[in-house]
């Protein structure tokens, strides 16, 4: 078994130095969607996730040629469906002053709430090369999740509210002046009470080189929420003056965490100098080699060509002095005659 573990362990090893991987800094943009919720429980509701997306630019920086720190921005959107189902009653009193009990009944209550938070992730990172152009890389560490906006907005069902006086145990329903009546109209607000939370996550994908310095990535990820993503609050879901709170803005709901799985897309630049295989320079050089030699023999070509040029204007020059002494002779001789 130690044989075997030792082999694994040199093959994986081994094998990181086939995608001639290096130090130095990259640029990863990303982009892609999953099941993206805020989690949460609520009785008398039941929730389902929805799926949200998110959009990523990375900084990644390898301390070796396996080992790297991971940071960047992002956008990240959750989406949240509850239905609620029970009845529920509140001690109010009316505008006369008088007490009584609120009975609140939720039937197929429908409520949507969309949050977009700011994403900082914070990670280590780890890759490994499977080939000449393929390789495997990895990271994990924290989001830190900021919010941007969140809001909700119903779509269906009924909230029906009766009032009940115990000193005439008569209970008083259908009267909209008493604020005792049955909604259906739509709601939808902002929710006032998101705060920042931390989740951890992990990812891994594969790395295809397309080009020089440019890469292609495909890969997965999943958060897992570390701190509550809400507010405590000790209003209700509704009034009984008529204002709708929202199931996130309520005492019914204490906790929801983020919570993520899905995959992504997207390219990485890398930004540090080339490193060349031996195999490289080896071509470089001879390359080197043999424009020095062009250059050598365009310059005595050159040379040659203006020693050339040289020679023929003497050659010119003398035989211009000639033909003038020629000349000079013959008008002396045709003087003396």
């Amino acid at each position: 078994m130690k044989r075997q573990l030792t082999l694994i362990l040199i093959l994986l090893v081994g094998s990181s130095w086939l995608y001639c991987q290096q130090t130095g800094s990259f640029v990863t943009f990303d982009g892609g969607a999953g099941v993206n919720n805020l989690n949460y429980k609520i009785d008398g509701g039941t929730t389902s996730t929805n799926i949200g997306t998110t959009f990523n630019l990375g900084y990644n920086y390898f301390f070796t040629p396996e080992i790297g720190f991971h940071t960047g921005l992002g956008i990240k959107a959750f989406n949240n469906t509850c239905i609620l189902n029970y009845a529920d009653s509140t001690p109010s009193v009316d505008i006369e002053g008088k007490t009584f009990l609120l009975r609140t009944t939720f039937n197929n209550w429908t409520e949507n709430q969309k949050v977009t938070m700011l994403d900082v992730p914070i990670a280590i990172l780890y890759r490994l090369g499977l080939g000449a152009k393929v390789g495997l890389r990895a990271n994990l560490g924290i989001r830190v999740l900021t919010p941007l906006s969140a809001s909700y907005q119903t779509t269906g069902g009924s909230i029906t509210t009766v009032g009940y006086y115990g000193i005439y145990n008569v209970p008083l329903h259908d009267i909209p002046s008493h604020g005792f009546l049955t909604i259906k109209e739509p709601q939808k607000g902002e929710i006032t009470n998101i705060s920042t939370a931390i989740s951890t996550f992990a990812e891994v994908g594969l790395t295809v080189k397309l080009m020089d310095k440019v890469e292609l990535y495909l890969g997965g990820y999943f958060d897992y929420g570390l701190i509550n993503a809400i507010q405590a609050s000790n209003k209700e879901i509704y009034e009984y003056n008529g204002t709708y709170n929202g199931i996130f803005d309520s005492k019914k709901l204490t906790d929801a965490k983020p919570m993520a799985i899905g995959g992504k897309l997207g390219v990485v630049y890398d930004l540090s100098p080339k490193v060349y295989t031996r195999e490289e320079m080896q071509v470089m050089r001879a390359k080197q080699m043999q424009r020095m030699q062009q250059s050598k023999e365009k310059q005595k070509e050159a040379k040659a060509k203006a020693t050339n040029r040289a020679q023929m204007e003497r050659d010119k020059q003398k035989q211009q002095r000639m033909q003038q002494a020629e000349k000079q002779r013959a008008q002396r001789s045709k003087s003396k005659r």
